[in-house]
């Protein structure tokens, strides 16, 4: 049986790739920030502990209980996430520096700290959870922008070092999903009527598209745009 690591797996895309994962009879690793999260996962049968991923004290805890119970991920999802709506001018420091911290700087430290062992077995997975935003600019995103297109630069350096040790990294540039995200825009409509498809994604969908990944072994260094057909809009 493989483990497979998902961070942020409370809710929205987590929790249903969590779930995808265990319905094809994978150890899914969950982790999330509150207790009561990680109780609600441990009910849903879940291997769940507190991880905030941009802890280096929380990563490095997490690495020891997965190695003395010898279920090291092969397959690592950074998914954690989160976004603050403002214009770059009303944005403060802090929240800039959180929405760098969690969703670029949490998913390099996860990846440092794991990858080696993926290395060592000359398998891996790491598929990097991203956002249509870092390359179709939307009000309000700037840093949350900033810090998906940083996520998809680095999966490609990080594919190109480790891509002769059987480890695979990639990313999912998720369109607009239903999440709480999406669902505290004034403009959802207006979302909706702009995707070709004309429906917003569940989080299912989303984790549809991850588990392809993980399943592949000659994809890496891509960006899998899962939108609906956003990218071919003019």
């Amino acid at each position: 049986m493989k483990n497979v690591l998902i961070s942020g797996a409370n809710r929205g895309i987590g929790l249903a790739t969590a779930h995808t994962f265990k319905s094809a009879g994978f150890n899914v690793i969950a982790t999330a920030r509150k207790d009561s999260d990680i109780e609600n996962l441990e009910k849903s049968g879940f291997t769940s502990f507190k991880l905030d991923v941009s802890n280096t004290t929380d990563i490095d805890a997490l690495y020891t209980e997965l190695k003395n119970n010898e279920i090291l991920p092969d397959i690592l999802i950074n998914n954690a996430g989160i976004a603050h709506l403002s214009l770059l001018s009303r944005m403060s420091e802090n929240q800039l520096q959180s929405t760098l911290d969690v969703n670029l700087k949490g998913a390099m430290l996860l990846t440092k700290k794991f990858i080696r062992n993926m290395s060592k077995n000359k398998f891996g997975r790491v598929i990097n959870v991203s956002s249509i935003l870092s390359s179709l600019p939307q009000k309000g995103f700037a840093a949350y922008a900033a810090s998906k297109a940083g996520l998809e630069a680095f999966s490609r350096v990080t594919a190109l070092e480790y891509a002769d040790k059987g480890v695979t990294v990639n990313c999912v540039a998720a369109g607009f999903v239903n999440t709480d995200m999406i669902q505290n825009l004034s403009n959802a409509s207006e979302l909706k009527a702009q995707i070709p498809i004309k429906s917003i994604a569940e989080a299912n969908d989303i984790a549809e598209s991850i588990f392809f990944l993980a399943s592949q072994h000659n994809i890496t260094g891509e960006v899998l745009q899962s939108n609906g057909g956003l990218m071919m809009k003019p």
